[in-house]
Formats: structure tokens, C-alpha cells, sequence
């Protein structure tokens, strides 16, 4: 799931222990409910962050790097890559070079686990 916005209101405190403090917060009460209500706020804007920052590294990556790690990530070779879009293989290892560069990765696993964080061709898994 990509986020389009920070989930900072998908979680309010439950009616009974949301109070305004001094300073204009809200601050929660000390039920079970509201502390587990606070829990998973912070999890989820946590996860948030991680996934814009895994999305970040995508976005300096050339349309035809995107076209490449799509087909890396998808399992298939270079020399099948530069077969099918009609370069050499030397350009697609130089592509490849650098995605990993951009990305900030070391291997293809972390790659597709940066990918994955971002949730990277969503829109694609989703056709």
C-alpha cells in the first residue's frame, strides 16, 4: 500500500480520553485503549517515513532505469533485457550500475527489498 499522504489523522484518540491540554494538544488518558490507540499511531507514521524514504531513491532514477529495474526485479537477464528493448547488453549493465548507485544498494536482494519498502510499481501489480 502507497501512502499519498501522511496517515497523521487515521488514529484519534477514543472520545472518552480525548482532552486539550495548556498548550493546545491533544494528550490521551491512561486506558489500555488510548495508550494501544497511540501505539499504533506512532507504528504507523514510523512506517510511513520508511516507506516515503524508500520512495525517495526511486524518484532520481531515469525512465529507462525505471524500465530496467523493472525487468531485473522481474528476474530476467541482461542479455534478455538488451535483446528485448533493443540496446546493448553493456548499456543495460551500465543502467543497472546505476540503479544500484542511486538506490544507495549493494545487491539485487536489497534492491527488491528497498522496492518492496516503497512499494514500487504499484500501480502495476495492481493491473
Amino acid at each position: 500500500m502507497l501512502w499519498t499522504s501522511a496517515p497523521e489523522d487515521t488514529f484519534s484518540l477514543p472520545a472518552h480520553c480525548a482532552t486539550t491540554g495548556p498548550d493546545g494538544e491533544t494528550a490521551g488518558g491512561n486506558c489500555l485503549e488510548c495508550s494501544r490507540v497511540c501505539e499504533v499511531g506512532a507504528f504507523v507514521r514510523k512506517l510511513f517515513a520508511w516507506q516515503q524514504a524508500a520512495a525517495d531513491h526511486f524518484v532520481r532514477l531515469t525512465p529507462r532505469e525505471q524500465e530496467v529495474m523493472g525487468r531485473v526485479l522481474d528476474g530476467h537477464p541482461s542479455k534478455n533485457i538488451s535483446a528485448d528493448l533493443g540496446i546493448s547488453q553493456r548499456t543495460v549493465e551500465n543502467h543497472r550500475a546505476a540503479i544500484m548507485r542511486k538506490t544507495g544498494t549493494k545487491s539485487l536482494p536489497a534492491l527488491a527489498r528497498l522496492a518492496l519498502a516503497a512499494s514500487w510499481n504499484d500501480d502495476k501489480a495492481a493491473a
